[in-house]
């Protein structure tokens, strides 16, 4: 019996701080814990907080909660989450080339949106979309926040924090589900 993975490092980006960490996930991917309605909070463990505006001055948690509402983006780090789960899920999505800026970064990457919806959707308040959405082949631009690296797999943003976005004016062509 295989058992569920309980919880994913990651780094957490807010307006003022970046976590280091563990965060607790139960078996689930990190964006549906971040999507989820029945709790406002993310949980982690064995993390460490970095102060963006003292140059780097950190503090070590053994547990700490963060409010969702507050996180700017979310880096997952390691191996990919709940492979079989999100097969399982697969839902057909436009890809497009995407530049957002959210406070203190810019990101590049790929952005995928519900067929047929448009790019449009991801700026509108209003729109169907989730409050935090994944975007893949990511290059991190900031000037204030040091990680370490400039690109990652998977950044989960926080639609609300979007500032601005470009996205490509077309779709990118699709591509082929992976063979079990």
């Amino acid at each position: 019996m295989q058992t569920e993975q309980t919880t994913t490092p990651v780094d957490v980006i807010t307006q003022h701080h970046r976590y280091t960490g563990l965060a607790v996930n139960r078996g689930f991917r990190m964006s549906d814990v971040l999507n989820d309605h029945s709790s406002d909070l993310l949980e982690m463990c064995d993390t460490v907080a970095v102060d963006c505006n003292t140059a780097g001055r950190s503090v070590r948690f053994d547990q700490l909660i963060l409010r969702k509402e507050s996180i700017l983006m979310l880096i997952p780090k390691g191996s990919h989450e709940a492979p079989t789960r999100r097969r399982n899920n697969y839902v057909a999505k436009d890809r497009y080339g995407a530049m957002l800026a959210l406070p203190g970064c810019i990101l590049s990457g790929i952005l995928c949106l519900p067929a047929k919806a448009g790019p449009l959707i991801l700026m509108t308040e209003n729109s169907s979309l989730p409050g935090f959405l994944g975007v893949t082949n990511v290059t991190l631009h900031s000037a204030s926040y040091d990680l370490g690296f400039s690109q990652c797999d998977v950044a989960i943003v926080r639609r609300r924090f979007i500032e601005s976005a470009q996205l490509t004016a077309k779709s990118l062509p699709k591509l082929e589900p992976a063979a079990s």
